[in-house]
């Protein structure tokens, strides 16, 4: 602690030298009779800073005395700031007043000394609390500031004779200047400096030489071994394994060299993790040479390079002269090594690149180096070969419990912990936020301590932050802190005074610290405050510190401080800073606050009363007063003075509900006198249970200039005039027509909300309605049943010939949960623009049910649903405007009959296209020509449809770039072939006349030519998935002869799943099997459910087949399983719910009998039969190369001794058991995998 208030001290003295520096303010003040005064105090504040200078950054026992003379140091500091800031303040106003002759006027510019004088007046009116002022604030002089006119000011006490001025208008009151008064503060401050000022140095000088600097923090840094002090690795499991995967045999092991950061805040588990690694098994018996290193603080690459020498066995033939770089070069050259570099703090890059020099002569590959650090900015400096380093977070809370439970309790008694230690325990791991040296700090702690009122203690007092020991969470994090360069460690110390898990907007923080005064520029910097502070908070990310949040605001970067490292903030800032959240009730002090994001009234307790915030008239932004429903005094909102807070943009008002019968009166009249200012743009009222809209939002308008207007829940019984719109009660009276002047002028967004007296909401308006209005959103209004834009025949008229009866500017249209709404604007959506955005469902429609349009996660690719009710009428697709949505990429239909074909035709980039109806064809208007259209749509889901095969085939004709298509439910489509080239060509729109009407009708007679139920694929497809087609059966074309190819698809079929089609093969016969295969040859995935079958030759042309997945085939057997796996590319097998599949799957005697010996690319399998399996005659060849093996086995109990050594092959690397109820015992031979 003291060493955190050495520079806080030694940071204060500087800044109060600060004014002192250019010369101006000491010609000035000899000019008024205060150099000799200014002079003394720069001379101690110049000693005090030398006595100082060299002790910042060193590490300082702590000792209570010398801390209490560190503060007071720092207070006279502070104190010595404000009267040289006084002093520079009223050379400033009298340079403005023109009487300012002993110094350039010129020097700082009239803007500068504007904004000073501004400054000086604001810290002499409003003294700020600590809460939100660095150190104690006193008032600036001992006189009040002279607030009254100058015509009643005493001249004697002017300065200058020059004409007197108005200035209440335009510029803050100006302060009386005493001289007398000023000198002796002068003299006093330089009294009490010089006196704490030689106690401190006399200390200093008598403890100072046991100090020490950095090398102090390296030598806390306890040192580290390869050797785990824990022999189990709670929560890393996964990442561990992983990790030696990749480095053994994975992506890594083909690199000639690998480095993997392992990142993280001190006592996150990063060296327990290597340490594990290292001495895993299988990484000690893949490397030749392994080594571990803990570099701390100081990396010296000639240094570490001569370590990790001695730690490489010596080869014959080496060189004795040669250096400990060309030493290890010539020790690894042949031998594949892992090197651990531990707790790594500080490495530039050259010194890296120069490490590295001896490590990059190896010819072997997979060698492998793992560093651990605290800094992000390290790991990117040190990573190679791999994307990104790995960053530990905190373990999972379920992980972390048995971690902690372990350490309090043993590993042996966690059936006997009674209740209240598991409940208690739960809390307080949550309050560690999954750190492992946190479990460990504490789990000391409570490891004697096995009480209630011990272990409730702890809970409530966080005692492990008071923990000194060198092995606890707090002193481990406290070196980071150490190390962080003093301007970074006043930013950060600051940063304390937020809320644990505070969000940091970046321009937020940065204005922070500059408010604070704590961003200064160095000799020779040339940059703006900002960039300071920009580059400031960058290194405090680079070190760990921050960490950028996923999420933005406004386009606004969002950072985040881990808890532990809130804690730090807050003890090394605790002289210095109270903080915000302990100083809420005392709010109505700081009458400068310019952000109150949220202020709860709460009655019971004193301090947040609503006149709290009234004084504060420099608040801006956003303002939220929750718990209104506790004001009992009505007059008690005047006391907000909301008026008077005109930079004030956006105000919540909100009640809770309340059961008191009698509240109703007083939230009206409570609402009536919370009158915002006029500049307010956005006001949200909430739960107000008042009967009438308060005259300011009504009959008396006062906020004309609103942009967003939510009202939520409100019991009125008249509205606000919102434009030219009117609201009706549910007694059917309209709100009188209000003025023209009385409107609001600005209307962006308008929210109604939960409103149950809202029955009516209708438009008595002229063309061009709502000019700015973007943003409707209307939901939970129960009774509303008439939503209209338009009542005017002119306007109509107007909007109907645009196709248009929506505001013009409107993106945004949310209607939700309105049961008695039967009808909205149509048609929608209302532009062709990209922002455009429908919500629509849950309201009384006869025909429509869902209709919900926008972006799809945020790729902007636009989506469309829309759901019918039963029976939709036919007018159901003129709610939607087809000519606008040019843009959609997707268009889903539920419970509705398809559009006419001629409406598709205008979703020019149209890719997806779902359908779920009853209806039988896309309809088409008269006259219309059947092969005209053309759709570009990729993939179409069929689903429910009661069309035949027949006319699903001329809609796929449509389609000509389909490549996917997903048929479910489809009881009409009775056969599946494929289309011949011929009957899919489409006429180009330049070719002749003769050659298109030849083509049309070669299409024609096919389609007349074929039964009602055929279904025939385009050549092009590459996806096809057929769910619940009971009466589906393969069928040949007649008008293509060509056979080998098989019948379902052309030669681009790539994936085909068949679920609960039974009679797919039914017209197969033995004798036809090798004359016509039913699968295309092309296919690479393969899976069938509930497909009657007997063999599998019906496969065995599938050459290209990479999965193949067999579920609840019947009476299956293997026959041609042997074909498959030596013939194809089959590297996935799963089959369950098919018992007799590896009956006959060894080799057939007509084709098989060629294929006696040969190898198999399967490297997964899954199975439910493990019996069927180890006893097929070609088991050793399914399993021979296998990495993964999935178990589904529900009755076997135990693995025979052969079983295990049939499956269980050293490939394996991930093993599932699913389901296998019975098992008693896992296979005991898991255990001698090396690779699993």
């Amino acid at each position: 602690m003291a060493t955190a208030l050495v520079s806080a001290a030694f940071s204060v003295v500087g800044k109060a030298l600060a004014p002192l520096t250019d010369g101006l303010l000491k010609n000035w003040a000899a000019s008024v009779k205060l150099g000799d005064n200014v002079k003394a105090l720069e001379l101690e504040l110049l000693s005090a800073q030398a006595v100082l200078e060299h002790t910042v950054g060193k590490e300082i026992a702590d000792n209570s005395a010398f801390r209490e003379l560190l503060v007071r140091l720092q207070d006279l500091g502070y104190d010595a700031d404000d009267v040289l800031d006084e002093r520079d303040y009223f050379r400033i106003q009298d340079e403005l007043d023109g009487t300012f002759v002993a110094a350039d006027r010129l020097a700082k510019g009239f803007i500068h000394n504007k904004a000073l004088h501004a400054k000086a007046v604001g810290k002499k009116i409003f003294c700020l609390p600590t809460c939100l002022s660095p150190g104690k604030c006193f008032p600036c002089s001992s006189s009040m500031p002279c607030v009254c006119d100058d015509n009643n000011c005493d001249d004697n006490l002017r300065l200058d004779n020059s004409p007197q001025r108005d200035h209440r208008n335009d510029e803050p009151p100006k302060l009386r200047f005493n001289r007398v008064d000023a000198s002796k503060k002068m003299q006093h401050i330089v009294g009490q400096l010089r006196l704490v000022k030689q106690e401190v140095s006399r200390i200093i000088t008598a403890i100072g030489p046991s100090w020490s600097t950095a090398p102090n923090i390296a030598q806390s840094c306890l040192p580290t071994t390869s050797d785990p002090k824990e022999t189990k690795l709670y929560g890393r499991d996964l990442m561990m394994s992983s990790i030696i995967h990749d480095i053994t045999e994975g992506k890594h092991s083909g690199n000639l060299l690998t480095v993997i950061p392992i990142v993280g805040p001190g006592g996150i588990g990063k060296t327990t993790l290597a340490q594990h690694i290292y001495h895993n098994e299988k990484v000690q018996q893949h490397f030749e040479v392994k080594v571990w290193e803990c570099v701390s603080l100081k990396f010296n690459a000639n240094n570490l390079i001569e370590e990790i020498k001695k730690h490489i066995p010596e080869v014959n033939g080496e060189n004795s002269t040669s250096t400990a770089g060309e030493l290890i070069g010539q020790r690894l050259k042949y031998k594949r090594f892992l090197v651990v570099l531990d707790d790594i703090w500080d490495c530039s890059e050259p010194g890296w690149e120069q490490l590295l020099v001896p490590f990059k002569k190896s010819q072997v590959q997979g060698n492998i180096i793992i560093v651990t650090t605290r800094r992000p900015a390290q790991a990117q400096i040190m990573i190679q070969n791999i994307v990104r380093p790995i960053t530990l977070q905190g373990l999972e809370h379920d992980e972390f419990m048995k971690l902690f439970l372990a350490i309090v309790f043993g590993n042996d008694q966690h059936g006997e912990i009674h209740t209240f230690f598991i409940e208690t325990g739960n809390a307080i791991a949550r309050k560690l936020k999954g750190s492992p040296l946190e479990a460990k700090t504490v789990g000391r702690l409570l490891k004697t301590q096995h009480n209630r009122c011990d272990w409730t203690r702890v809970l409530e007092s966080k005692e492990w932050e008071h923990s000194n020991d060198e092995n606890d969470i707090m002193p481990a994090l406290k070196l980071s802190y150490d190390y962080l360069p003093s301007k970074l460690q006043r930013c950060f110390s600051y940063c304390g005074m937020f809320p644990q898990d505070y969000l940091f907007k970046e321009e937020e923080l940065i204005n922070f610290w500059i408010g604070l005064d704590v961003l200064h520029l160095s000799p020779g910097e040339n940059k703006r405050v900002e960039d300071i502070g920009l580059s400031n908070l960058r290194e405090l990310v680079n070190h760990g510190f921050f960490e950028q949040a996923h999420e933005k605001t406004n386009g606004s970067t969002i950072y985040i401080l881990h808890d532990l490292l809130h804690e730090i903030a807050r003890i090394v800032s605790s002289n210095e800073c109270l903080s915000i959240v302990n100083s809420e009730s005392q709010v109505g002090k700081l009458k400068s606050l310019q952000e109150l994001r949220r202020f709860k009234v709460k009655q019971e307790c004193q301090g947040f009363e609503l006149r709290q915030i009234g004084d504060l008239v420099e608040l801006c932004g956003s303002l939220c007063i929750d718990g209104l429903q506790n004001v009992q005094v009505v007059e008690e909102a005047d006391e907000a003075k909301l008026i008077h807070k005109s930079r004030l943009q956006e105000l919540e008002l909100c009640w809770q509900s309340t059961h008191n019968d009698s509240a109703t009166a007083i939230q009206e009249h409570v609402l009536g006198r919370l009158k915002p200012n006029s500049n307010l743009q956005n006001l949200s009222i909430l739960g107000n249970k008042g009967d009438t809209c308060p005259s300011w939002l009504g009959t008396s308008l006062s906020v004309k200039n609103l942009e967003s207007l939510c009202l939520n829940g409100v019991a009125w019984k008249t509205f606000p005039p919102i434009r030219e719109l009117c609201l009706v009660n549910m007694s059917g009276e309209e709100i009188p027509n209000i003025m023209p002047e009385k409107r609001f002028e600005n209307l962006r967004r308008l929210v109604l909300m939960e409103l149950p007296q809202l029955k009516r909401w209708a438009v008595h308006a002229p063309c061009r309605l709502f000019p700015f209005l973007e943003v409707i959103d209307i939901s939970s209004c129960c009774n509303l049943v008439e939503l209209s834009f338009s009542h005017s025949a002119c306007c109509r008229k107007e909007k109907l010939a645009e196709g248009n009866m929506l505001p013009n500017k409107l993106s945004s249209l949310k209607i939700v949960s309105c049961p008695q709404l039967s009808s909205f604007p149509t048609p929608i959506p209302w532009t062709n623009e990209a922002t455009c955005c429908i919500d629509i469902h849950c309201i009384g429609s006869s025909c429509i049910n869902r209709l919900v349009y926008g972006e799809v996660d945020f790729h902007r690719e636009y989506s469309l649903t829309i759901e019918g009710q039963d029976n939709p009428d036919s007018m159901f697709w003129n709610v939607l405007a087809f000519h606008n949505l040019t843009k959609l990429k997707e268009f889903n239909m539920r419970h509705c009959q398809p559009p006419p074909m001629h409406h598709l035709q205008r979703l020019s980039a149209l890719r997806k296209l779902s359908v779920s109806c009853s209806g039988n064809a896309f309809p088409f208007g008269d006259g219309d020509r059947h092969f005209r259209y053309q759709v570009p749509v990729e993939e179409l889901d069929i689903s429910q449809w009661s069309a035949s095969g027949k006319e699903l085939t001329q809609l796929l004709t449509y389609f000509p770039k389909l490549s996917d298509l997903h048929v479910d439910r489809c009881e009409k489509i009775t056969g599946l072939g494929v289309m011949g080239q011929k009957a899919t060509a489409t006429p180009g729109t330049s070719s002749s006349a003769n050659k298109s009407d030849e083509q049309l009708q070669q299409r024609e007679g096919l389609l007349a030519s074929e039964e009602d139920g055929l279904l025939l694929l385009p050549p092009q497809l590459q996806v096809l998935w057929i769910y619940d087609c009971p009466k589906l059966s393969l069928r040949s074309n007649p008008h293509d002869d060509n056979k080998e190819d098989g019948r379902t698809g052309g030669g681009g079929l790539r994936e085909l799943r068949i679920t609960s089609c039974p009679n797919l093969l039914s017209s197969y016969s033995s004798s036809s099997l090798y004359s016509c295969f039913p699968f295309t040859n092309s296919l690479k995935d393969l899976s069938l459910y509930e497909v009657d079958m007997d063999t599998l030759v019906y496969l065995s042309n599938l050459s290209s087949l990479t999965r193949l997945s067999i579920d609840g085939c019947g009476d299956l057997r293997g026959e041609g399983l042997l074909s498959l796996l030596t013939q194809s590319c089959l590297t996935e097998l799963f089959v369950v719910y098919t018992s007799n599949f590896f009956v006959d799957s060894g080799p057939s005697q007509v084709h098989e009998q060629e294929f006696p010996s040969c190898s198999s690319k399967l490297q997964f399998l899954g199975t439910d039969d493990v019996a069927g399996v180890t006893a097929a005659p070609i088991c050793r060849l399914l399993v021979s190369s296998l990495t993964k093996l999935w178990i589904g086995d529900k009755v076997v109990e135990r693995f025979t001794e052969l079983q295990e050594i049939l499956l269980f092959v050293n490939s394996l690397e991930e093993i599932t058991f699913c389901s296998c109820n019975n098992l008693q015992y896992l296979p005991a031979r898991i255990h001698r995998l090396r690779n699993l």
